[in-house]
C-alpha cells in the first residue's frame, strides 16, 4: 500500500472496509428518530450500535483528521451535491469528507443519517475499497 497516507495503514483500511457490507445492506436500521418531548431538548437521532462503532473506528484508524475541518466544507458540499466526484477522490480527500460529515454532525444532528440515506457513506467506502484494490497491483 505504497501510495497511502503514512498514518493510514492497510490494517486501518481493512478495519473501515469491514463496514462496507453493513452500509451496502439497505435493510439495516442505521438509526432511529425519537420524537421530542415538549420542553425537553434531546438529540432526535439515535444511531445504531454498528453505526456508532463505525464512527469510533473512523477515529481509531486515522480517518478523522484533527485539523480545521471547516476549511473543507465547500469541497465536501460539492461531493454531496455531485457524488460522482467521490469516484475519483484520493484517500486524503475521502478522509477530509468523512471528517466534515462526522464533525458537522456534532453541531447539526442528523448529518450522518442524511449521508447514510443519500448513499454518500457507502460511496466513500466503495471508493476506499477501489483505492485498496488499485494499490495492491
Amino acid at each position: 500500500m505504497d501510495n497511502l497516507d503514512p498514518k493510514i495503514t492497510k490494517e486501518n483500511i481493512d478495519s473501515i472496509l469491514a463496514f462496507l457490507p453493513y452500509f451496502a445492506n439497505r435493510d439495516n436500521k442505521f438509526y432511529k428518530i425519537h420524537q421530542s418531548k415538549e420542553g425537553v431538548f434531546m438529540d432526535p437521532y439515535d444511531y445504531s450500535g454498528e453505526t456508532l462503532r463505525f464512527i469510533e473506528k473512523l477515529y481509531e484508524n486515522n480517518f478523522i483528521i484533527c485539523a480545521s475541518w471547516t476549511d473543507w466544507k465547500d469541497m465536501a458540499a460539492k461531493r454531496i451535491e455531485n457524488p460522482r466526484l467521490i469516484d475519483s477522490d484520493n484517500l486524503q480527500t475521502l478522509c477530509q469528507i468523512l471528517t466534515v460529515i462526522v464533525r458537522n454532525d456534532r453541531f447539526c444532528s442528523g448529518i450522518i443519517a442524511n449521508m447514510i440515506d443519500r448513499g454518500i457513506i457507502l460511496r466513500i467506502l466503495q471508493r476506499i475499497n477501489k483505492i485498496k484494490l488499485e494499490t495492491r497491483q
